[in-house]
């Protein structure tokens, strides 16, 4: 057997036919233990039955085609295997620990360490430290060990089995290219559970999953989980925790549980979202539908039945956007966000600081309490901004037909955010008093927001007297004090 050992420098070091035994820089190997144990290793083991020793740096370990042991040593290490029964030692510091085709063994000791399977029969062991496991084709036996670890599984594997070992961790499960569906339930986290396709897991606390094309029943535990229903009719119920529980298409049942939950129903999925205990957010994207959607927030406890085919219940939230339908949705006592489509629609945001977007059509936005933002405005739109601080955005191209009217403007309080890609000839930031001026036309070159008082009308003039006729905004109830102060130019 050849000693193959580097200096206190970044070194090369490759093996021969033979096993060797070849190893990095480090105090316990160095002429004297004198010297640095800083340097960056490349070990290669070649041919032969090799044994790899990284040192104190980062170093970058290659086995080869024999039976081979790879000893990263402290340092963040990347350990290559390739063919042979090998194993892999990651020791100290944050290693990458690369499997290969044959039955290997992989430790990854101290340290928040990445294992990325095989093909072949492999076993990982995590140790201490935050790691991650890859699980490929391969059949595989995986335990976690202390520290909150990660493991990740696709369909289409051989007989596994992940064990999450101490800590709270976390089944990433990949899915969506299975057509039958499964059962999972993490509230039995201390017995194996078979799921699909010879994979089996114990000691999970915390679930991402991404569902097959078919019936899916999955129960999250007492902490956060992601569960994605995709295809198929699917029960989703994310147990404690804040939860993220989304219907794909067919006929859902989601359930949030305790905790602050937000739950998704896709465009083309239908049933039932129940948000459970907690403040809980609905999320829907009814954009592409015709049908007008009728959603009060403000009663959380009532089943409500959509037209859309959804039955809402125990939603306090919404990030809601509408389609083409004169629809009508109002807020509750938290922050929401609604984006009206194509339709006259009314939007009512209730309490909290609410986000209310009219797009097209002749719509009513209604802020409430809160410090809301109102936004769109390509329509004939009536505008309230209610008690708080509200802030009306321009973001559209000035001089078309429409202007919005303000019902409630409060001069020192409220602010109105214009848009620079619309207003140009202003710059960024709080707009100048020399800028501003009462009337129904500018005075000088140096105008750009002319505000007649009289009938409450707003408008802009890029070049002041100097070119072409100003160009209503908005329009406020007459006698309305506004001036320069309540105006702010913002970016795109």
């Amino acid at each position: 057997m050849a000693k193959i050992t580097g200096t206190n420098k970044s070194n090369t070091l490759l093996g021969g036919a033979k096993g060797d035994l070849i190893q990095g820089w480090a105090k316990t190997n160095a002429p004297g233990n004198q010297g640095p144990a800083t340097d960056e290793d490349t070990l290669v083991g070649m041919a032969g039955n090799d044994t790899l020793r990284g040192g104190n740096g980062r170093d970058l370990l290659f086995a080869g085609e024999g039976h081979d042991q790879l000893f990263g040593g402290a340092g963040a290490d990347e350990l290559l295997d390739e063919a042979g029964r090998d194993r892999l030692y990651g020791g100290a510091g944050d290693d990458t620990l690369d499997v290969g085709d044959g039955q290997d063994r992989a430790y990854g000791g101290k340290g928040h360490d990445l294992f990325l399977d095989g093909a072949g029969g492999d076993r990982y062991f995590g140790g201490a430290g935050q790691d991650t496991i890859a699980s490929a084709l391969g059949r595989t036996w995986a335990y976690g060990g202390a520290g909150d670890d990660r493991m990740i599984a696709h369909a289409g594997f051989a007989t596994t089995l992940l064990d999450g070992g101490k800590g709270i961790d976390l089944l990433e499960l990949h899915l969506t290219d299975r057509m039958q569906g499964v059962a999972i339930n993490l509230g039995i986290t201390g017995k194996i559970q078979k799921t699909v396709g010879g994979l089996t897991f114990k000691g999970i606390e915390r679930l991402e999953f991404n569902g097959t094309q078919g019936n899916d029943t999955v129960t999250g535990g007492q902490y956060d989980d992601v569960l994605a229903g995709d295809g198929g009719d699917d029960r989703l119920y994310g147990g404690a925790g804040d939860d993220f529980v989304w219907g794909g298409s067919g006929n859902n049942r989601l359930l949030g549980g305790a905790g602050k939950d937000t739950l998704i129903m896709s465009p083309d999925g239908r049933g039932l979202v129940d948000g459970g205990k907690g403040i809980d957010m609905l999320h829907m994207n009814q954009s592409n539908s015709t049908v007008a959607l009728m959603l009060d927030l403000s009663k959380p406890g009532t089943l409500q039945k959509l037209a859309s085919g959804v039955s809402v219940v125990n939603l306090e939230q919404g990030i809601i956007t509408t389609g083409s339908g004169d629809d009508r949705l109002t807020g509750g006592r938290f922050a929401d966000m609604f984006f009206g489509g194509m339709g006259d629609d009314w939007l009512i945001g209730g309490g909290g600081n609410d986000t209310l977007s009219g797009d097209a059509g002749n719509d009513t936005l209604i802020g409430g309490a809160g410090k809301d933002e109102f936004l769109g405005f390509q329509g004939n739109d009536r505008l309230t901004g209610g008690a708080g601080a509200d802030t009306f955005r321009f973001e559209n191209v000035i001089g078309t037909a429409y202007a919005p009217t303000i019902t409630d403007f409060q001069h020192g309080v409220d602010k109105i955010a214009l848009n620079q890609a619309v207003v140009s000839t202003l710059d960024l930031g709080n707009v100048p008093a020399h800028a501003f001026a009462l009337g129904t036309q500018a005075q000088d070159d140096t105008d750009r927001l002319i505000y007649d008082g009289g009938t409450g009308r707003l408008y802009y003039d890029a070049w002041g007297n100097v070119g072409e006729p100003p160009v209503l905004i908005a329009i406020f109830n007459p006698g309305t004090q506004i001036t320069a102060s309540d105006f702010s130019i913002i970016g795109v």
